[in-house]
């Protein structure tokens, strides 16, 4: 079964470790990553509040590995 996710630039984090990170929330957990590898679709969001911009769909599993986020 699927499940929502999304992900986006995460400033604070970014600024703090002086490097670009990345925020990848599903099922209730947040992931910080340094890349992402998404294998399944995705489509653009914007919010009125932060984040403004986030990408997001359906996934079956998302797993981290060596800093690196794969979603499938």
């Amino acid at each position: 079964m699927s499940h929502r996710f999304y992900f986006h630039f995460n400033k604070p984090e970014s600024l703090r470790q002086k490097k670009t990170l990345w925020s990848v929330h599903w099922k209730g957990s947040c992931y910080i990553a340094e890349q992402i590898v998404c294998k399944v679709s995705c489509e653009s969001k914007a919010n009125k509040r932060q984040p403004f911009a986030v990408m997001r769909g359906f996934a079956n599993s998302v797993t981290v590995e060596n800093g690196r986020v794969v979603i499938t």
